[in-house]
C-alpha cells in the first residue's frame, strides 16, 4: 500500500465528497494549502488510486475527478476512514498553531529540540525557525520564550497571561462554526467538531 501522509488523505478524502468536477484551486483553498503544494502531491495520490484499480483525471479547464468502480471507491472510502496515524504534513500556520500550544501547555516547564521537531515532523533547523517566527507572537501576550542550554526552550511569565494566550490561541486556530456550534450545543452532540483543526 502507498505511504499516504496527512495532505494527501485529505486531498482523497476531498476528492471523495465532491459531487462534481472542482479545480485544483477549488482543493488548494478547500484544504488552506497552496496550489504548489497540491499539484505536488496529485502525483502521490495518482500512484495509490491506482493501487486501489482507480483513476484520477485532470482536464485543464475542467478540474479533477476520480473514476472507476463503485465498490471500488467504496473500499476506499473505508481504508481512509480508518487512517489515523498518517504521517502528519502541517500548513505553516498549523505548525504555528501546534508549536505554540505545545509550549504554553508545557509551561513552566521546558520542551526540548528533539520534541519540537518530532511533534512538527520537520527538521530541527526549521523547528528552530518556527520558533523564532513565533516568539513575537508570545512577547505580545506578555510572555517570554527562555531558553535552557541542554534542558530546551520554555515559556515563562503569569500563569494568567497563559491562560488568556490558550484562549486567543484556541480562538484562532479553531474554525469560527466549530466555536459558534459549541456555544448552542454541548460538545458530544456538536457535528462540527469532528472537522479539522489546525
Amino acid at each position: 500500500m502507498t505511504n499516504l501522509d496527512t495532505r494527501v488523505v485529505r486531498i482523497l478524502r476531498w476528492l471523495l465528497d465532491q459531487n462534481t468536477t472542482r479545480s485544483t484551486e477549488a482543493l488548494a483553498q478547500d484544504l488552506g494549502l497552496s496550489q504548489r503544494v497540491v499539484r505536488y502531491r496529485l502525483g502521490a495520490v495518482e500512484s495509490h488510486l491506482r493501487t486501489r484499480g482507480l483513476e484520477l483525471h485532470r482536464q485543464r479547464g475542467a478540474g479533477l475527478w476520480i473514476e472507476g468502480a463503485n465498490e471500488a471507491i467504496s473500499e476506499l472510502r473505508q481504508q481512509l476512514s480508518e487512517v489515523s496515524e498518517a504521517p502528519k504534513v502541517y500548513a505553516r500556520d498549523e505548525r504555528d498553531h501546534v508549536l505554540i500550544a505545545d509550549l504554553l501547555w508545557t509551561a513552566p516547564e521546558a520542551t526540548s529540540l528533539d520534541q519540537l521537531h518530532e511533534i512538527l515532523e520537520v527538521s530541527k533547523a526549521s523547528a528552530r525557525r518556527d520558533l523564532r517566527r513565533n516568539e513575537e507572537w508570545l512577547e505580545r501576550r506578555g510572555l517570554v520564550v527562555v531558553r535552557r542550554p541542554g534542558v530546551g526552550v520554555g515559556v515563562a511569565g503569569p500563569e494568567i497571561r497563559i491562560r488568556q494566550a490558550l484562549v486567543q490561541l484556541t480562538v484562532e486556530a479553531v474554525p469560527h462554526e466549530v466555536l459558534a456550534e459549541l456555544c448552542v450545543r454541548s460538545f458530544d452532540e456538536a457535528k462540527l467538531v469532528h472537522v479539522r483543526v489546525p
